[in-house]
């Protein structure tokens, strides 16, 4: 059956946990909407937080969004073990998004553990590295942001209006072009 048969029906795989109640509950809050919306909004949070770096940021600015990360990543990983707990690990590793999902959270807890201990891992390896390297897996965070487009797909009326916007890309360059081609035109004439 196709994987969200499954989830719905509550068919558990073969590995069941030994506590069946406990799972139940859990697989109902993670697959409530109102879950789904609150781990949407905090990756949008997530995202926002993340575009506000900047190039000469003070150090007391950098600490304090470094902290909000980590509550993120905290957040994010209690997810993923929410799921994982409530829906076994069956059904979890079919899911697509949950793979992405559990990849991104991998690599944001290297990425934290990395940025703490960057100098034991320098000694280790006897390499120097620079923390801008380190830092360089959260753009792999970012990515988080494309589970967006997931709930976006499930919302029927605002597809619409995507799908309405994206036909209308192809007219709108010729339109433009022909703006720019007439303008052009008009100005070299009027030299």
């Amino acid at each position: 059956k196709p994987y969200e048969q499954l989830v719905a029906a509550k068919i558990w795989p073969t590995d069941s946990s030994r506590c069946p109640a406990f799972r139940n509950v859990m697989h109902d809050v993670v697959l409530n909407k109102w879950f789904e919306r609150a781990i949407s909004s905090l990756i949008l949070a997530n995202t926002v937080v993340m575009a506000t770096y900047h190039e000469g940021m003070d150090q007391d600015t950098r600490s304090l969004l470094h902290l909000v990360e980590l509550g993120f990543l905290l957040v994010f990983t209690s997810e993923a073990t929410m799921k994982l707990l409530g829906m076994g690990s069956t059904l979890y590793w079919a899911s697509t998004e949950n793979r992405f999902d559990a990849s991104i959270v991998a690599t944001s807890i290297i990425g934290a553990i990395a940025t703490v201990y960057i100098d034991q891992i320098q000694s280790l390896l006897g390499v120097k590295m620079d923390l801008q390297v380190v830092q360089a897996l959260r753009a792999f965070r970012l990515l988080r942001a494309l589970q967006l487009l997931r709930f976006m797909h499930r919302q029927r009326a605002l597809m619409d209006v995507l799908k309405t916007v994206f036909r209308a890309w192809r007219p709108l360059a010729v339109h433009s072009l022909f703006c720019v081609f007439s303008i052009s035109m008009f100005a070299v004439v009027g030299m």
